[in-house]
């Protein structure tokens, strides 16, 4: 599993290269590279939740011990991940290594709203395609824009706590502290969200801010957005700003990329991205078919 300090002190020889490090409110997006390396040593102190990843490459083996005695020894593949608790450090050893890691560190709070303790136990599995896809995607996304949508860093983060916690340690969905509170958004508490995302749509949009207007936790949150509108909040979120960048082109003879950041894109390559996936041309053809003179 991936030598990672993640949002946290460390000491590993020799260091990776080409490191990317992306905050967001509630979390860390950490990946490195190692070439071919014959042996690696080192200790890890995570101050926070951390799950990892091996992207690409591996090791021929890994011997790792946490502080409290877990201990693992075994081959690193694509898609091999641990899972290490804030304040348990471990020791690792591997052998005849050459890989790309990712990580994402979250906050005490994101793995209470997921049901999950934080007094859980380390673990390493030797493959996981749902991790490897979503920690991949972060990386790809983060390599061509260097930098991450607030709003997609907390629906990843959520997602993933949510996952490794019904898969790893069988926690429920309902375990939540919001379990009695239902599962839609009364009229009032929606229309403060949309009101909210709409006065801030040229603006990082992180979930946090949404579930402080609402005193819920961001796993609840995301469960009754979606129950009352029939979309996640980044889905929401995209396609209001879509609908704004719309309209700049059809009304404006703005630039594209003032237009992106004006609707609350990262960058101009990921709003043409984006733009297409949603309408199926780029924003320039869209503005020339629709332009109002």
């Amino acid at each position: 599993m991936p030598s990672s300090n993640a949002g946290s002190p460390g000491d590993v020889s020799p260091p990776p290269i080409d490191a990317r490090r992306h905050d967001w409110g509630t979390g860390v997006f950490q990946t490195a590279r190692r070439l071919p390396t014959p042996w690696v040593e080192g200790r890890l102190e995570p101050t926070s939740a951390t799950i990892m990843v091996t992207l690409r490459g591996g090791a021929q083996h890994h011997e790792l011990v946490t502080d409290d005695g877990y201990r693992y020894a075994g081959p690193d593949i694509a898609g091999s991940i641990s899972f290490l608790p804030g304040g348990c450090g471990r020791r690792l050893a591997l052998k005849n290594v050459s890989w790309q890691w990712a990580s994402v560190t979250v906050k005490p709070e994101v793995l209470v709203d997921a049901g999950i303790t934080v007094s859980a136990r380390p673990f390493c599995v030797t493959h996981d395609a749902a991790v490897l896809s979503l920690l991949a995607e972060m990386d790809r996304l983060h390599a061509l824009d260097g930098r991450l949508d607030a709003t997609y860093c907390d629906s990843i983060s959520v997602a993933l706590t949510h996952y490794v916690g019904q898969r790893y340690w069988q926690v429920s969905p309902a375990a939540s502290r919001d379990r009695d509170l239902g599962d839609r958004l009364p009229s009032w508490r929606l229309r403060r969200v949309i009101d909210y995302i709409e006065a801030n749509i040229a603006s990082e949009i992180a979930i946090r801010d949404l579930t402080d207007l609402l005193d819920l936790s961001e796993g609840h949150f995301h469960r009754a957005f979606r129950a009352t509108t029939g979309q996640t909040p980044l889905a929401f979120i995209t396609a209001r700003r879509i609908e704004r960048a719309q309209q700049g082109l059809a009304t404006s003879d703005e630039p594209i990329g003032r237009i992106a950041a004006d609707a609350g894109f990262v960058s101009q390559s990921h709003f043409a991205r984006t733009f297409r996936a949603k309408t199926g041309i780029s924003p320039r053809t869209w503005r020339q078919r629709f332009k109002r003179y």
